[in-house]
């Protein structure tokens, strides 16, 4: 739990926390659950095979048990703030070959609920929660704004991240929304979601389908803008990705631009430094360095590529037991 409410809650505070701990036993079971199962994946290996509750179990196993526990425990959930919560949370375990499915598929669950709570177009009521969610949930628990606010825009962030990842659509059409900004008392929360709707630009500038992309000329300079304001690992990690996502549509390798490549190697060594936590706690960390590795094979060999793909692939052995996915590229890759 330490784990969850020092490094994973500024960004993801789907939950109240107060500083009475008796008040976690106050969640459900599906929540509570749901918040074990993201933790998990970010333990030491070495906390991990220490435990003896978990019999050297490794982290994937341990992992796979919760979230199976988390879809039988669902079934007999009924409160649906505590569904979007859990949904929210289980959609960051992507394992197997299905898991980019099961993930957009309870990203979307989420998203669902948010409308079907009202939450999508909350600034149009009369603005006090209570009465606006009272009457639909379960045995009328009272929720809130400000929670109900993060409920969205973390759903909102989500939705987009899991777009790119998984060259999906987006759930959300921002132009029927009516919500509050994310509250001032979670800035790290702030700058998630600003920097998701940079990707978003991205996507709809260089990866929606021709009819549907827009023109955004802005966006290189605003990207450009951010540099100096991700300030934690979590928004560099996520920075770089939007970063080379974007440069890597304008990679030539007939003609290759000195600049480009020198703006692509800036973000190969930000991703190759990065703690190493951050690569655990989101799947978009492993795509980053799937990112990296492609780009350094299309862009040749030289001796400074090939000490940044030494770092990427020693990344990508250490993910192999955490994540399915690097496991699959670390294979494809080494070949």
């Amino acid at each position: 739990m330490e784990i969850f409410i020092n490094k994973i809650y500024p960004f993801f505070p789907v939950i109240e926390i107060s500083d009475n701990k008796d008040s976690l036993n106050k969640f459900p079971p599906l929540l509570l659950n749901a918040i074990f199962l993201v933790a998990s994946r970010c333990l030491p290996q070495n906390d991990n095979k220490d435990n003896n509750n978990n019999n050297n179990q490794p982290i994937r196993e341990r992992c796979q048990e919760l979230f199976e526990r988390c879809k039988l425990l669902e079934l007999c959930e009924n409160n649906k703030i505590a569904l979007i919560q859990s949904f929210l949370l289980m959609s960051i375990h992507e394992e197997g070959i299905n898991g980019s499915s099961l993930s957009k598929e309870y990203i979307t669950r989420a998203c669902n609920l948010c409308g079907d709570l009202g939450i999508t177009t909350l600034s149009g009521s009369n603005g006090t929660a209570v009465q606006d969610t009272q009457h639909r949930v379960y045995k009328k628990l009272y929720y809130d704004k400000s929670i109900l606010i993060r409920l969205f825009w973390i759903s909102y962030a989500c939705d987009i991240l899991s777009a790119s990842t998984h060259a999906r659509e987006v759930y959300y059409n921002m132009n029927d929304v009516f919500i509050d900004d994310v509250p001032k008392e979670f800035p790290e929360l702030i700058k998630f979601v600003e920097l998701s709707t940079l990707l978003y630009r991205t996507l709809g500038s260089h990866y929606r389908p021709h009819k549907g992309r827009i023109i955004d000329e802005k966006l290189f300079t605003d990207i450009q803008n951010w540099n100096s304001l991700v300030d934690h690992p979590w928004l560099k990690l996520l920075y770089s990705y939007i970063c080379m996502i974007n440069l890597r549509c304008e990679v030539d390798p007939i003609t290759l631009d000195p600049q480009l490549i020198n703006s692509l190697q800036i973000q190969f060594d930000n991703v190759a430094n990065i703690d190493p936590f951050w690569f655990k706690f989101h799947i978009v960390g492993v795509h980053s360095l799937l990112h990296v590795t492609s780009l350094l094979n299309l862009l040749g060999n030289n001796d400074e590529n090939l000490d940044t793909n030494n770092k990427i692939k020693t990344r990508l052995e250490d993910l192999k037991e955490i994540w399915w996915l690097a496991a699959s590229g670390l294979k494809l890759f080494g070949k």
